[in-house]
């Protein structure tokens, strides 16, 4: 399993749900999102994660659900995008590259090395 598509599908999800709390009523986004969520939480299932970047995505949901409630003029917003895109680069720790989360941020000599040894 790809964590990238875990994670694409756990954001998709989250963003369904909040048109839902921004919408009520309307059925279509609560459902995808809860399908997307679920999916997604099975795929986390099968990857080795950290609980700290699960907190942060559970936080980052949780921000979205009280901008959509409170009107803090984007504030909380912004902090859940901030929480969801930490959760998302820290969520799998994998000792096997191909698992691991392609926006791990990196050194730039790490990258430079990497360069020099496809070439």
């Amino acid at each position: 399993m790809d964590p990238n598509v875990a994670f694409i599908l756990l954001a998709i999800g989250a963003l369904a749900l909040y048109a839902e709390f921004n919408h009520p009523g309307a059925v279509i986004p609560g459902t995808v999102g809860v399908v997307f969520i679920l999916i997604a939480a099975f795929a986390l299932n099968l990857l080795p994660v950290r609980f700290a970047a699960i907190a942060m995505i559970i936080g980052a949901f949780a921000l979205f659900a009280a901008e959509a409630k409170f009107a803090s003029h984007g504030v909380l917003t912004t902090g859940g995008i901030v929480l969801l895109t930490l959760g998302g680069l820290f969520l799998v720790d994998a000792p096997i590259p191909r698992c691991a989360s392609i926006w791990r941020p990196r050194s730039p000599s790490v990258s430079r090395s990497e360069l020099l040894r496809r070439s």
